[in-house]
């Protein structure tokens, strides 16, 4: 069950992160690749948080974990598309 509802926090983490993307950089150094691959806040992150009860599952399993994969696939997608492009 945790892994469903992780998944589901990827997925959302992932949707939160194309708003950003569509967020015009603020100066030539912040290309939309380093918007896109800045870790998601911890307070943001809390908006993720769907447990109704604490003791379902542990902070590290809801705020930590997901987003930290959600990145990898981020960052490791990314990567794929700039030597598919170069």
């Amino acid at each position: 069950m945790h892994l469903e509802r992780a998944t589901l926090v990827i997925y959302k983490a992932l949707l939160y992160v194309r708003e950003l993307k569509q967020a015009a950089p603020t100066s030539r150094s912040q290309s939309i690749e380093n918007i896109l691959l800045k870790p998601i806040k911890q307070e943001d992150r809390l908006k993720f948080d769907w447990r109704q009860r604490a003791d379902e599952a542990s902070n590290e399993e809801v705020l930590v974990q997901p987003f930290e994969i959600a990145h990898a696939y981020l960052q490791d997608t990314l990567e794929r598309l700039k030597s598919n492009l170069g």
